[in-house]
């Protein structure tokens, strides 16, 4: 499933993966999803992470009944751009 490989090895190769998988385009996907080519093309390269609205079209075409998905992998991008920072109350 997609949306769970993303978990284990990231979006784009998760991406690269599926497309490949089902013998999909970046052109067939991107009619699928609404979306320019040439936004999956840079995401495929890594020249652009993508945003939420994004990865809500792409993981609605690929996985049409799996939309439950997308809010987790969602927050997953947003937590891993946290950074953290530990601060001592008292003594």
């Amino acid at each position: 499933m997609f949306s769970k490989r993303i978990f284990d090895i990231g979006f784009k190769d998760a991406l690269d993966e599926e497309l490949s998988r089902k013998g999909i385009s970046i052109k067939e996907l991107a009619e699928l999803a609404n979306i320019p080519p040439a936004t999956i093309y840079k995401i495929t390269s890594g020249d652009r992470d993508p945003r939420f609205s994004t990865i809500q079209a792409i993981v609605a075409a690929l996985e049409p009944n799996e939309n439950r998905f997308v809010a987790v992998i969602a927050a997953k991008f947003l937590l891993d751009e946290v950074e953290s920072q530990m601060v001592k109350i008292g003594d």
